[in-house]
């Protein structure tokens, strides 16, 4: 497969595309499962950690845009479990005795 500005641009909106549905289901539905499907993607990640480990260890560069965006997943992450979070999925889950948008109050 050869990259041009077209597969590019194809690429990082199917990126973008993935990223954004699970987001959209907890801020407006509070969808637990999608508090679940960002975890493991997350998780997923971490693959790449013992290779970014070994390349500092050996005194070489990784990119400081990878360092940024993983230690921001991992704690986007971590928020999703807070005894807060917790709460606000229960009660927008609930709010009104059924599935409903979640409104911030």
């Amino acid at each position: 497969m050869q990259w041009n500005a077209d597969t590019v641009i194809v690429a990082l909106s199917a990126r973008l595309t993935i990223a954004a549905i699970p987001v959209l289901l907890i801020w407006l539905y509070a969808a637990n499962f999608a508090r679940w499907f960002v975890t493991i993607f997350a998780l997923a990640k971490l693959v790449n950690l013992p290779r970014a480990i070994s390349l500092i260890q050996n005194g070489e560069q990784i990119s400081a845009g990878w360092m940024i965006s993983m230690g921001l997943t991992l704690i986007a992450v971590a928020l999703l479990f807070t005894p807060g979070a917790n709460r606000w999925f229960r009660d927008k889950r609930y709010e009104t005795g059924e599935e409903c948008a979640a409104r911030f109050s």
